[in-house]
C-alpha cells in the first residue's frame, strides 16, 4: 500500500482519513519549495491514491484540517 513521504509532517492530522501532502517546486518561483505547491492527496483502499487540492503555497499558507474536510465533503 502507498505510504506518505518519509517525513512524519507529510501525514496531515484531524481530518478522519489518511491525507498525505507533497510539495512541488515552482519553476517560477524564486523561493524553491517554500513558494512552491502543495498536493494533498488521500491514500484509498488497496494502490488507489485519489487527489483532493493542489494549491500554492505563495497564495495559501497552510491548509487547515477544516478545510480539508469540507473539501472531502463535496461543500
Amino acid at each position: 500500500m502507498p505510504r506518505c513521504g518519509r517525513d512524519p509532517s507529510d501525514r496531515i492530522p484531524g481530518v478522519g482519513h489518511i491525507l498525505c501532502k507533497m510539495r512541488v517546486k515552482n519553476s517560477d518561483a524564486v523561493r524553491g519549495k517554500r513558494g512552491g505547491f502543495r498536493i494533498i492527496y488521500y491514500l484509498h483502499s488497496g494502490d488507489d491514491i485519489l487527489l483532493v487540492t493542489i494549491y500554492s503555497k505563495f497564495e495559501q499558507a497552510d491548509i487547515t484540517a477544516a478545510e480539508l474536510r469540507r473539501i472531502l465533503a463535496g461543500s
